[in-house]
Parts: structure tokens; sequence; C-alpha cells
């Protein structure tokens, strides 16, 4: 009978290929048991975002650990060899999997760089078709993003990094602008004053929030050089919704009502909210809509 330490598979005796397999599913079982705990433990204390990095980077130190305790320990390979021969391997492979290499680099980028973080809301340019969503996850190769009707995207990370790619929760607030189109022989100043009455009373367009939001914008705002930098404006004065002129001709004076939010996600509610106040008032008012 034929003992399995004097069997090899190559150079390597059974005996340790079997050790190593075990330790291989051993080490993934015990990664993703240590991202679950670091889940648990951490969601409750803190933020989700900073609980999913913390387990993935430790996930991750695991995974690299018990590869290279499995390879250099128990299958006795010669990391240097391994590294050199690797070297004349990474070409081969660099060009059958460029996409997968690409998606490995850029989730490192993104992870590093932080140019989107999780529960982040975001667009991605390269996928114009579904639109605004929000960050659930991030890997290192691909991304998972749950749009505003359900929808749950996986978009690969090489896509986040090359194409144009728009942050709101980043900008803390976006502004809005709506066209309104009246009659030339309206009370212009009456229509002004009629849609800022409305906005000034919504509580989801800005400055109209909460005294905590408030103090959080300010401090925002007063760090030096930022409104340069990001070219918004400079106190919670400035975000006063504005009424503008933008055209006139004989049937129709167009007019455009710029606001500010904080919740990108609402924005179209908040959009037909304000619509329908105005139409309603503009009715109470006999104010003619132009053409």
């Amino acid at each position: 009978m034929v003992e399995a330490s004097s069997l090899f598979i190559g150079k390597v005796p059974v005996i340790n290929f079997l050790a190593f397999l075990l330790l291989f599913f051993a080490t993934l079982l015990f990664g993703n048991m240590i991202y679950l705990i670091t889940r648990r433990f951490l969601d409750e204390r803190s933020d989700k975002r900073t609980s999913k990095t913390i387990g993935r980077v430790l996930s991750y130190a695991i995974y690299v650990g018990g590869f290279y305790l499995g390879i250099v320990h128990v299958l006795g390979f010669d990391i240097t060899a391994l590294l050199a021969a690797g070297t004349l391997i990474g070409i081969a492979v660099a060009f059958s999997a460029q996409q997968l290499v690409q998606n490995i680099i850029s989730g490192i980028i993104i992870f590093v760089t932080r140019i989107i973080r999780l529960e982040d809301w975001v667009e991605v340019g390269g996928f114009p078709q579904f639109g605004l969503a929000r960050v659930k996850d991030i890997s290192l190769f691909r991304t998972t993003l749950r749009t505003l009707d359900g929808k749950v995207v996986y978009v690969p990370n090489a896509t986040i990094i090359t194409s144009n790619l728009s942050n709101y929760t980043k900008s803390e607030f976006v502004m809005i602008a709506l066209n309104v189109k009246v009659s030339p022989h309206s009370d212009l100043q009456k229509v002004e004053n009629i849609i800022l009455s409305i906005l000034d009373k919504h509580s989801k367009i800005l400055p109209n929030v909460s005294s905590d939001t408030k103090s959080n914008l300010d401090r925002l705002l007063n760090i030096p050089g930022l409104s340069r930098f990001l070219e918004v404006p400079k106190n919670l004065k400035s975000l006063r919704p504005v009424v503008l002129i933008k055209n006139a001709t004989k049937t129709t004076i167009h007019m455009e009502i710029n606001a500010w939010i904080l919740e990108i996600q609402k924005k179209d509610h908040i959009i037909s909210e304000i619509w329908n106040s105005i139409l309603t008032e503009f009715n109470k008012q006999k104010i003619e809509m132009g053409e």
C-alpha cells in the first residue's frame, strides 16, 4: 500500500497539497467570519462606511497572510523564485486579464483616494441609463450601486475611475433650476414674490433647514479656500433662492428659479412639490401662464 507521504504532485507531496487546500478554504472561511464579526461589532458603534472598510481590510489581511503561509511553509515554494517567475508569467497574464488587473488597481485607487464612499449618492458617466444611485459596496473588482427604482447595479471599478463621476454627497448641496413662463401682461414683481414665498416655506429648500444642519453648513462654508476651490456660495445667505428673468418675447416672459437643496435623491419630489404650489397659487392669484 502506497503511503500518502510518498505520493507527489510535481515536487509537492500529496499530503502537503491536501494541507494547502485545507488551509486555503479555512483562510477564506476565517476571513469572511472576521468580516461579519467586525461588521456586527462596529455597525452599532460607528457608521457603516467605517465598519465595512475596517472589515474588508481585516479580511484581506487574513487572505494574504493565509495564502502566504500556505505557499511558502506548506507547499515549500521559494517566494523569491515565484516572484521572478511571476514576472514572466505576469506579462502573459496581463494581456489575457487586463480588465481584471485594471479593476483591482482601480479598486485600490478608490479605497486610497476615497473619491466615493459607502452610502454616497453618485452618477457614473458610463452608465447613464440608471442615473442617480447610492453606493452600497466597494470591493477590489467592482462597486455595487442601488438606483432610486431599486435596481442593484454592479459597475467595474475601472469604469468608476475612467468615467465622468458625479458625487453629490461630497458636494453637500446642489442647485435645482425651474423654468417658469408667464404672460407678458403679468405683474412680474408679484410673480417673484409668490415664488419666493413658496420657496421660503418649503422645508427642503436651503436655508430652510434645522439649526444643527445650518451649523454644519456654516462650518463647511467657512473652511478657508473651500468656496473658491469648489465654486460654491460663501455663506448660507448666498444659498437663498433667486428668481431671474432669462428671456422675454411678445407672448412669454421666461423666468428661472434657482434654489439649493441637500437631498439630491429627493430632487424630483421637491421640484414636483414646488410646481404644485406654484400652479395652485398662480391659479388663486389669476396669474396667466405663458406659452
